[in-house]
């Protein structure tokens, strides 16, 4: 083992991508979550922060 693994920090510029991509329409969390390998939960956390 390497070490232990350090959670990624996303910029806000990054989370409004991933938020943008994640809601548009015919667009799913899920398959969004899965492309940037991010956690479904994280995506609606970051909805609830920008509101």
């Amino acid at each position: 083992m390497d070490g232990p693994e350090r959670r990624r920090r996303w910029s806000e510029k990054d989370q409004c991508r991933i938020l943008a991509a994640a809601f548009a329409p015919g667009a799913t969390v899920a398959a969004v979550a899965r492309q940037y390998d991010v956690a479904t939960s994280l995506i609606y956390k970051w909805c609830d922060g920008f509101d």
